[in-house]
């Protein structure tokens, strides 16, 4: 690996930890909490309710589909680029490793 290469591969992954570490800390911030537990959850629910009471309205029960949507990528965006960064912290210390005693000219 070349020391371009080496450097790219090194600030992608350093992206990918430096987003898990603002996931953390905003899970960790009360007032988050709070917000993405009424979006997450509470919101999540009373859509479901409300899409279950609509009778043939099939541009409401779109638009409801759409947000249930909505929060659903919401919260899979938050846990998969926390994932990524766990697993971009194991992929550096490798990529250290590997390139340690290796001279980038």
């Amino acid at each position: 690996m070349d020391q371009v290469e080496y450097f790219d591969r090194l600030n992608k992954l350093n992206d990918e930890i430096a987003l898990k570490d603002a996931i953390t800390r905003l899970r960790s911030n009360p007032d988050f909490k709070l917000l993405f537990t009424s979006y997450v959850t509470n919101q999540a629910v009373s859509l479901t309710l409300l899409l279950g009471t609509l009778e043939n309205s099939v541009t409401n029960k779109d638009n409801l589909v759409r947000r249930l949507d909505a929060i659903g990528l919401f919260n899979s965006f938050i846990e998969t680029a926390h994932s990524a960064g766990e697993a971009a912290e194991s992929d550096k210390l490798d990529l250290e490793t590997e390139n340690q005693g290796t001279t980038h000219e």
